[in-house]
């Protein structure tokens, strides 16, 4: 099965991952779950990340919570950016115009190294 087609299968947890990312930026945030869906409602993974540097900015966050944060968000924003290159652009990527090949492989090779 072309890799292409393996890493869509992943596509449905994806919206797991943006849940736990909504509830981690609720907790961070500190407000309550009524309060946290008004304002933060419709945040997406890139958004929840960069509240959430906002807020590890304005608590002065030890150096050691913030390197276990960012690795999390380094692989979360690699993940984010595969996906959403493969939704947005996966039609143009197969097209018969062309080649799903060397597209597949450029995808590999940028986000598999």
């Amino acid at each position: 099965m072309p890799i292409i087609l393996r890493l869509v299968a992943l596509f449905p947890a994806f919206s797991d991952i943006e849940a736990s990312m909504q509830a981690t930026l609720w907790h961070f945030a500190g407000v309550s779950t009524p309060t946290a869906q008004a304002v933060f409602s419709g945040t997406r993974i890139e958004g929840a990340m960069q509240f959430i540097n906002r807020i590890a900015d304005a608590q002065r966050w030890k150096k050691s919570k913030r390197n276990q944060i960012q690795h999390i968000f380094t692989q979360l924003g690699h993940l984010n950016k595969l996906r959403n290159e493969i939704l947005h652009y996966g039609a143009w990527m197969l097209s018969a115009k062309h080649s799903a090949g060397s597209e597949t492989t450029r995808c590999q090779n940028r986000f598999f190294q």
